[in-house]
């Protein structure tokens, strides 16, 4: 009896040695971790212990942030990722905007443009893309893109990749980078995909930061 009792104790003794471990580990596996999982992990992650709570403030994991809203999410009367704009916006340096074939576009539009004016209150970002927009634009006034654009003081890259939007919508769009973002933008990137009916082939065109129309002085 006093073996099973002592084999027992040990084997306790050695799972409470692992847990301290894995409560005490260094901050950079632990930022690697956190970058592996989706916003709800990351939170539930958090909570574990003291430890994981502060890898979870560290500048680092927030510097890449992605809005990225689910059917579930969409439903929700506010929208869910302004609080970690909030709490967290003034780390973010890289902002990845992913839309994803919603039931309700203008749902998906009025959390993005939530979104948006969190992050004018709160972030400075150096690069921001637009991925996979379809038939967005109509649901988003241009003056949530002008605020957005006109406060973000650092701006050096702008992407917009995967878009679907007539000639009228990009001439107006690269109009609003040029009258609102700031002369720090470096790098343009504008992806226009157009759906020909008659071939069933999608057109991508890519427009260049010399692209864009100049104010006449």
């Amino acid at each position: 009896m006093g073996a099973v009792f002592s084999s027992k104790r040990i084997s306790t003794e050695t799972e409470e040695s692992e847990k301290k471990a894995w409560c005490e580990l260094p901050l950079p596996p632990l930022e690697k971790i956190y970058s592996y999982l989706s916003h709800a992990d990351q939170v539930n992650m958090s909570v574990v212990c003291h430890n994981w709570s502060k890898g979870y403030g560290s500048p680092s994991l927030w510097k890449n942030f992605r809005f990225e809203l689910c059917e579930l999410q969409l439903s929700m009367d506010t929208c869910p990722l302004t609080k970690f704009v909030t709490k967290y916006g003034s780390m973010f340096r890289h902002v990845e905007i992913l839309y994803r074939h919603a039931r309700n576009n203008y749902a998906w539009c009025r959390h993005l443009i939530a979104f948006l004016q969190q992050m004018s209150n709160n972030s400075q970002l150096t690069s921001v893309k637009f991925r996979g927009f379809m038939w967005c634009f109509p649901h988003i006034d241009a003056s949530f893109r002008g605020d957005f654009l006109g406060s973000q003081d650092h701006l050096k890259t702008i992407q917009f990749t995967y878009c679907f939007c007539n000639y009228g919508e990009c001439l107006e769009l690269l109009k609003e980078l040029n009258v609102n973002s700031r002369n720090s933008i470096e790098h343009l990137r504008l992806q226009v995909l157009r759906w020909l009916h008659t071939q069933r082939i999608f057109i991508a065109r890519n427009i260049s930061r010399a692209a864009v129309p100049t104010e006449a002085h």
